[in-house]
Parts: structure tokens; sequence; C-alpha cells
């Protein structure tokens, strides 16, 4: 009778365990909603050069519906990367939660560049009109980060409620923003981005310009890297951060839904990687 009412008492345990252990939905162990192959063949359609695909974040939430996919993009024929965030879309592992840290998440990583060299990135963006920022909230669409004890942020492009914006983050530089897009012009169209810079923590070595449809809108020279940053990493995708500032103008709503689509994404060197010589002429001149 006694063995009888331990196994019962043992078996009741485990159900309570593990309960316990699924109760947390959101913790990103794995990206089974993610199709990582499709997102591979996609990244690797126009050639990725000197960027090397990590992994989705593994801050995503298990539970969120599509937050990362790839079909036939607006006015184009190629596939695109669309990613998506709704309310609640934040997720877990063990050193970091952004649930706890009022943040949510739909991003692609990309492994450590080495620093001191001059690099070109070329992105294309599209916001159709279902996209919504959580103003006053920062949205990030493309960020790097150094990696030093601890880490940091280095540039982010930004969309804030005036438009996107180019951020020399104040994790690392005195924090300063420079405008790229009015809010009026961001929609249902693509938008071509091209970053050129020196990661460099020499004033007269390190600089930063970007470029927005042809147009220049950045062009920055100065200290460009922490002293003590040697790598750092790209990601990319929609990542929201400070989201109780939405709450404390919007308490009765939820967070809206946060859609960009990505294509044609390309790193080197020299400018000759991502585009034409043709087209590097004319950005140079």
């Amino acid at each position: 009778m006694t063995f009888w009412k331990t196994l019962i008492s043992v078996q009741i345990l485990l159900v309570i365990v593990t309960g316990c252990q699924t109760t947390n939905s959101n913790k990103s162990t794995s990206n089974n909603n993610i199709n990582v192959s499709e997102i591979k063949n996609s990244l690797h359609e126009d050639g990725l050069g000197i960027l090397k695909f990590n992994e989705p974040s593994p801050l995503i939430s298990k539970n969120a519906k599509a937050p990362i996919s790839v079909l036939k993009g607006p006015d184009t024929d190629s596939s695109v990367i669309k990613f998506q965030l709704k309310h609640g879309d934040c997720g877990e592992e063990p050193n970091w939660s952004d649930c706890d840290n009022d943040r949510e998440r739909s991003e692609l990583t990309f492994e450590k560049e080495i620093a001191k060299k001059e690099k070109w990135y070329k992105f294309k963006l599209y916001f159709t009109t279902t996209h919504k920022q959580a103003h006053p909230s920062p949205l990030s669409i493309i960020q790097w980060k150094r990696f030093s004890k601890p880490s940091r942020t280095l540039v982010m492009f930004l969309h804030l409620q005036s438009g996107l914006w180019f951020n020399q983050n104040g994790d690392t530089f005195y924090n300063s923003h420079k405008a790229l897009v009015k809010e009026k012009d961001l929609y249902n169209r693509w938008i071509e981005v091209i970053f050129n810079t020196n990661w460099h923590p020499d004033r007269g070595k390190g600089f930063m310009r970007v470029w927005i449809n042809g147009e220049k809108k950045v062009d920055f020279e100065g200290v460009s890297h922490s002293p003590n940053g040697e790598k750092l990493s790209l990601r990319f995708g929609l990542y929201s951060s400070w989201l109780k500032r939405f709450r404390k103008l919007f308490p009765d709503e939820k967070h809206p839904t946060r859609e960009v689509y990505f294509d044609a994404v390309k790193g080197s060197t020299n400018c000759e990687g991502p585009l034409s010589r043709s087209r590097c002429i004319l950005l140079k001149n």
C-alpha cells in the first residue's frame, strides 16, 4: 500500500513540474516557427558578400505567429524577408528576458566582423501602410553591436514618430540622430540604404556615410568605434524597446502590428561589392 501511495505521489509531482515548465510559453529556446532554410536561401539570392548569417535571434517569442517569413515581395519578383511584431511577442533566454525588460523583437543576427577596416553595406527596405510604429517607443530596423565587456550598441537605423533616422548610439558615442526619410515618404516604396564606414576608434580614420536612394544624408568623420571593442556584429529586422512609453500614452491599447520587408542585403570591403562601378562613381562624387 505504501508503494502505491509513493508511486501516485511521484506521478502527481511530475505532472505539477511539467505544468510549471510550460507556463512560460514565451521562452525562446528554439525557433520552430521560423523556416531557417528559406531565410538562408533568400539571403544568398543576392549574395551576402562578407556578411555571414548566424541565426534568428534567440529572443524571438516561441508563440509569435510568423515573426520572420520568406515570400514574394511588393513590386519585385525576387523573394524577400518579412519581419512582423505583434503585441506580446517577447522572448527569453537564460541570461536575459525581453518580457521583463519591456522589449519585443523579430531579428536576424550575423556573425562577428573585424573592426578597423572600411565596410560597405546595402539594404532595401519596404514599409506597407499596415505597419504601425508604437510611438513614442523607438523601433530599431538595423543595428550593429560591439563586443567588449559589456557589449554595447554602435549605431542604429531607427523608425521614430517623424520617420527613419540614423542614430550614433549613446551606448558608445555622444547620442545623436540624423534624419533620413520623412514619415510621409516612408511607405509603399522600396528604400535603398547604403552605409559606408570605417569602424575605427581613431578620430582621424573613422567615418560614417549614409545614402538613401542615392542621396547622401550622413557624412561624419571622427571616432567610429569604442577603443576596447574590436569585433562587432549586424542584426536587422524589428526591435521595439521602452514600450512602456507607448502604454503610458495609450493605456487601453495593445502594441500595434509592426512590419517591414528586407531585400538585397550585402556587405563588402569596397563599394563595388554591393554596387556597380558606375553607381560607386556617382556616390563618391
